[in-house]
């Protein structure tokens, strides 16, 4: 992972704004490491980004169904894109057993995108879904 003043260099983007996204630093996760499976599972449901991004890195070291489906449930209701980055990250650890829970979930795209064109110029010719 780049460090933060690397990344910085590359994006418009200040630490404060990154952190409100879910960006998190290795040196984050320490702070965790020691908490318990449901503690961990509990502090998904944070309402700060960097928590949940923490706590989706973390609970991939508990290789359970149930964990992966909390995991999965999460991503689709996520918004900050760092969190998601880690949600998705992890859920693949889990590899052919949550592929076989995401197919359930394709083509299924959440409210962000558009389902007409706006009545204003556009400053694009191309509107584009986002979906992680």
């Amino acid at each position: 992972m780049l460090d933060v003043f690397q990344l910085l260099r590359y994006m418009k983007s200040n630490i404060k704004q990154l952190r409100k996204r879910g960006y998190i630093e290795e040196y984050d996760l320490e702070e965790y490491k020691d908490f318990t499976k449901i503690e961990l599972l509990e502090l998904l449901e944070s309402k700060v980004a960097t928590d949940r991004t923490i706590n989706a890195k973390l609970l991939v070291k508990y290789r359970e169904e149930t964990v992966m489906n909390v995991l999965i449930n999460r991503l689709i209701f996520e918004d900050k894109l760092y969190t998601k980055i880690a949600l998705s990250e992890s859920i693949g650890y889990f590899g052919e057993e949550a592929s076989k829970v995401l197919i359930n979930y394709l083509g299924k795209v959440g409210n962000n995108q558009h389902k007409s064109l706006p009545n204003k110029n556009l400053k694009r010719k191309i509107i584009l879904c986002r979906e992680i």
